[in-house]
Order: structure tokens, then C-alpha cells, then sequence
């Protein structure tokens, strides 16, 4: 997809012809639904918004894994200024690409609680929020576009004792079918666990392992020298 991406930037129309004759139509769809294009011709402007929000997601799951955060953080920063309203509170759903017309990237914003008891929408404070942020905005898109497809359970027939079915996932064209490779190759992985640090369940960012922080994992490591001192100690 960033090759034909690029291809159309390039106004290569030899290159777009062949993707085309080889995989067929891209095949435009609505989240959240299941509305999908069935014109034989696709809008140039429309394939290429299409593009550029596939790159977008693959860009943001690239930057979670590597802990790149600048440009996560321009996304975000965007996405709160266009959903602050007159009184300054942010909404309950930043859009961090696009909007709720469109085909867009967005994130569950975190409820949260002042002192008084009041809610209000919390925003990531640091690196480590802003990627935990970052992973829910894909999630969300992973769960709207199953959401979206239709899928059939096929059951193995041979399999007598102890039946199996497989899930048989048929996108609508080009498009789909490429985010589902690119998902179970790339964000199949990106599951979380929980901080191994006693008093803390907060998940673990990747590429983190064990720990959600530095702090956490410098905190268990004097608890474990003192330990370790203790015990050389009582002998």
C-alpha cells in the first residue's frame, strides 16, 4: 500500500494499472459499519485519502514499537485542539486524523476525576501515556474494521473427537485485505501486560518488558538490593 501510495503521488498511472490488474479494486468502506463501495470506477481523491490514512495507522504502530513519540505527540496536540470546546474541556473522542464524517483515527480520551468528584476527559501527561494512548487509537480502529468485515466460521470436518472452525474473513477489496495482512504481521504483537512492580497495575508500553516505567523498575531494583543486604546481614 505505501508503494501504490506513492504511485499515486507520483501520478504513475502504468505502475496503478498494474496494481490494479493484479489485485483488483481497493474496495472503500465505512467503519463502524458495514458500508462498503460497490462502484466499478473509484474516486482518485477518495483512494488517496484511503492511502494516506493506511499510512498514518502503520506509521503510529511503527512509532509505538521504536518509542518515537514526536510525532505521536503532533497528532494528539492536533486532535485536542479540534475537539477543546468554549469552556476548554476536552471531548470524550479526539479525532486524531480525520473526523466522525469520515473515515478518521481516533481515541477514547481517558474519564477521569478532580477532587470534587467532578469528571472530566484526562489527556496523555507523558511518554509513557502517550503511547499507551496511541496503542488504544489503533485498537479502536482493529475492533470498528471487524466490526465492519464479514467473517464465517468454516468447521474442519475431518476433526471428529474434538471439532474446530476457522474464521473465514472476506474483505471487501484491495484495501481491506492489505490492513489485515499488515495487522496480524504487525499489531497481533503489540499486546500489553502489566507492570511487574508490586503496587502498580499499570500496562507496559512496548517496547518496555516488565516494568511500565523507569521508575518502576529502578523502585523494584533497590527493593531487591535491600533484600539481597538483609539477608547477607542475618547469616
Amino acid at each position: 500500500m505505501r508503494q501504490l501510495s506513492d504511485d499515486f503521488d507520483r501520478h504513475s498511472k502504468k505502475a496503478i494499472r498494474l496494481f490494479y490488474a493484479k489485485y483488483g479494486r481497493l474496495g472503500t468502506f465505512r467503519l463502524r459499519s458495514h458500508e462498503f463501495s460497490s462502484e466499478r470506477e473509484e474516486d482518485y481523491r477518495l483512494i488517496k485519502h484511503y492511502l494516506n490514512w493506511f499510512r498514518e495507522i502503520t506509521g503510529m504502530v511503527r512509532d509505538i514499537k521504536t518509542r518515537k513519540t514526536s510525532r505521536l505527540w503532533e497528532l494528539f496536540k492536533e486532535g485536542k485542539q479540534k475537539s477543546v470546546d468554549e469552556h476548554g474541556n476536552i471531548g470524550e473522542l479526539i479525532y486524531l486524523w480525520g473526523d466522525e464524517t469520515d473515515i478518521c483515527i481516533r481515541w477514547p480520551s481517558w474519564p477521569r476525576f478532580n477532587k470534587d468528584g467532578s469528571l472530566y476527559y484526562g489527556y496523555p501527561q507523558n511518554n509513557d501515556e502517550l503511547l499507551i494512548a496511541a496503542r488504544e487509537a489503533v485498537t479502536d480502529i482493529v475492533e470498528d474494521l471487524f466490526g465492519s468485515l464479514v467473517s464465517l466460521p468454516i468447521p474442519e470436518r475431518d476433526r471428529i473427537v474434538h471439532p474446530m472452525a476457522t474464521i473465514t474473513i472476506y474483505p471487501p477489496g484491495a484495501l481491506a485485505a492489505a490492513f489485515l495482512q499488515w495487522l496480524f504481521q504487525e499489531v497481533s504483537f503489540m499486546n500489553l501486560s502489566i507492570c511487574m512492580a508490586e503496587d502498580c497495575d499499570k500496562p507496559v508500553p512496548l517496547p518496555r518488558k516488565d516494568y511500565c516505567s523507569e521508575k518502576c523498575r529502578q523502585r523494584m531494583k533497590k527493593r531487591r538490593q535491600r533484600m539481597k543486604k538483609k539477608e547477607s546481614s542475618s547469616r
